[in-house]
């Protein structure tokens, strides 16, 4: 027998299928319609048991002319319900399959529904949603979890008939669309292991996968092979490395100290190789988000160093810069050192401009634009002026009028350049959508609500557009280990009150 059929058989002797297919949402209603219905069912075992029927595509009669004439295709339960999926361009239209007769450009987009109707459109036959299964692969974690998809994929795979039908009729069923929905579901496996295969590192998830993909290869062994292969390429190399793109900026700068570098001596590294040292920093944490990491604002939450590691990872990296930066130039007795030291951080953020470390130029001007450095007069004015119109051009690409309007702009014309954005500005965008959306479509709690889902993907996108292409620098030990264990030489709220003892406030 075929199809998942033991699997099946075990799964509904326990109380836990009901659960699973009530949370899955409404059942078909042929499974309402009593005995007299279910006797008439089949679940296309013994189709599937001797391949694809010849007969498949011949369902009809001959015309006086001699032509074909097709019979209208049987129909599965899911496009006669009208229940659990609702289209944001298709008003009134509560079942979203009466709108697949649209061309390509103008498909429906979902709005919300339940678990099981989004499976259904994740998985249906009549079209191919690229975008919808992109954007549920991305966000799911934040509505279900990994092991109910898995559930909901075997049920998927394990399609009945709806009962009622001809021998012909089921076997045009059969053909045109069973066959397509498995072959859906091994599609999306196959993305799901691709690019979210941290979740496949649950042992249990994976033995899962393993036996499902065993029952697949009785029918699809094409499938089932396609399926092992990309499952053990990510075992044994993991995920797709972005390939380095600059090797011929790869040159170290003359000026690189062996001795030890702390805050007293870092004046001798050239502003090039710092930039460069906190690239390859802020590269290596931003290239590892993860889109689960994105959501909900975990990275707010009591369990963030758990849910958000390399968000957090970054923001603490950020901080401990600026006030690093901050606390040197304060803790500096000397109005013209102190003045050094800032025009050296001028010089540092340019070269990250240069570098297209975005993170690092946004973290470099908030320490100078915070208040303990900023009212240093005195200190400011050993700054070049050359530095200073340097400063001020950064300061307005950093500016947040019109929602970042210039640093947005800028962003968008990179193609295929390394860059490490500026993290702050997508939390910002994310925690917008987490607190204008609700989880569930409004008056309809039980419909998840897919839009929410599709906005927090617009953003995930944007996060991994940028971790596609990767640095190619070289890694200075003394400099890199120094930044990577930074310890700022003054609290934070010890931060003014250096700064006014350094330049005491001038009286009016």
């Amino acid at each position: 027998m075929f199809a998942f059929t033991q699997v099946s058989a075990a799964l509904k002797a326990t109380s836990a299928y009901t659960q699973l297919v009530d949370s899955l949402g409404p059942m078909p209603k042929a499974d309402q319609e009593g005995n007299s219905r279910q006797s008439k069912r089949t679940s296309f075992q013994s189709q599937s048991s001797r391949g694809t029927p010849s007969s498949a595509f011949v369902a009809g009669t001959r015309d006086s002319h001699g032509s074909r004439r097709y019979k209208t295709a049987p129909m599965l339960m899911e496009e006669r319900d009208d229940e659990g999926l609702v289209f944001m361009d298709t008003p009134g239209v509560r079942d979203g399959y009466a709108s697949l007769h649209r061309n390509k450009g103008d498909m429906p987009v979902v709005k919300g529904g339940t678990l099981s109707r989004l499976i259904q459109r994740l998985t249906y036959h009549k079209i191919v949603d690229t975008d919808f299964t992109d954007c549920f692969l991305l966000t799911f974690h934040s509505f279900t979890s990994p092991h109910k998809l898995m559930d909901a994929l075997i049920i998927r795979y394990n399609i009945e008939s709806p009962g009622g039908l001809t021998a012909e009729e089921e076997s045009q069923l059969y053909s045109e669309a069973v066959v397509p929905i498995r072959l859906r579901v091994c599609h999306v496996l196959r993305t799901w292991i691709s690019k979210q295969f941290d979740d496949f590192l649950d042992t249990e998830l994976a033995e899962r996968l393993e036996k499902f993909t065993d029952v697949i290869s009785r029918s699809l062994p094409s499938c089932a092979k396609h399926l092992r292969t990309a499952f053990r390429r990510q075992q044994v190399h993991g995920p797709e490395l972005p390939r380095p793109r600059l090797s011929a900026k790869a040159q170290l700068p003359r000026r690189v100290p062996s001795e030890a570098i702390n805050s007293v001596n870092i004046l001798g590294v050239d502003p090039l190789e710092l930039a460069r040292q906190l690239t390859i920093i802020d590269w290596d944490v931003f290239k590892r988000i993860k889109p689960q990491e994105c959501m909900g604002c975990c990275w707010n939450s009591a369990e963030r160093q758990h849910l958000a590691v390399n968000i957090m990872d970054m923001i603490d990296a950020a901080n401990d810069l600026s006030l690093w930066i901050s606390g040197t130039i304060v803790i500096t007795n000397s109005a013209e050192l102190r003045g050094q030291y800032i025009t050296y951080f001028i010089k540092t953020a340019k070269k990250s401009y240069k570098l297209k470390n975005y993170n690092a130029v946004f973290t470099i001007i908030t320490a100078l634009t915070s208040a303990a450095v900023y009212r240093l007069e005195a200190s400011w004015e050993h700054v070049p002026d050359a530095a200073k119109t340097t400063f001020g051009q950064l300061y307005q690409f950093t500016a947040d009028e019109d929602n970042y309007a210039a640093y947005r702009q800028e962003l968008n014309l990179v193609v295929q350049q390394p860059v490490v954005p500026f993290l702050g500005i997508y939390l910002s965008d994310l925690t917008v959508t987490e607190e204008s959306s609700p989880d569930f479509l409004p008056g309809q709690p039980h419909l998840i609500n897919f839009h929410k889902r599709r906005m927090y993907a617009r953003t995930i996108r944007h996060i991994q557009r940028y971790q596609q292409v990767a640095y190619n620098l070289t890694e200075v030990k003394t400099i890199h280990d120094f930044l990577k264990s930074l310890e700022p030489p003054v609290d934070e709220k010890d931060l003014y009150h250096c700064s006014v003892t350094a330049e005491p406030k001038r009286k009016s």
